[in-house]
């Protein structure tokens, strides 16, 4: 009896550890969703204000439509991330059930290559 309360016990810390990974995913996500909205709001901004003023500004608000582009691309990068992040939760919670304990390498590595996908976008942009 011992035995199997010790197990669940066991058994329910991993599941827990499985849906904080996944909400951490999740938040990242998001993040990356407001993040990429901001700076396409942001480069919107910068646009309409080239228009309207044709001094110095105007130069440093043409580099506005590019923000533009690289908003939008990183809400789509949020989107895939939220998405492999679901995926990953799907296959580590049927090893777990199957008692498989391996790791998804390849959804990790995706995750990992688009956030620092995104990280190069911005540091292109800061050029």
């Amino acid at each position: 009896m011992l035995r199997i309360l010790r197990e669940r016990v066991h058994s329910s810390r991993e599941y827990g550890a499985l849906d904080r990974n996944f909400l951490a995913w999740i938040r990242t996500s998001v993040s990356l969703l407001a993040f990429g909205l901001g700076a396409e709001k942001f480069g919107a901004f910068m646009e309409s204000l080239s228009r309207v003023d044709r001094t110095k500004i105007a130069d440093y608000a043409h580099r506005g439509s590019s923000l533009e582009h690289e908003g939008i691309a990183i809400m789509v990068i949020g989107s895939v991330v939220g998405l492999l992040g679901f995926i990953q939760y799907l296959m580590r919670l049927k090893r777990m059930d199957d008692k498989i304990y391996t790791i998804p390498y390849i959804s990790c590595t995706a995750i990992t290559f688009l956030v620092v996908l995104t990280g190069v976008l911005f540091t292109i942009n800061l050029r």
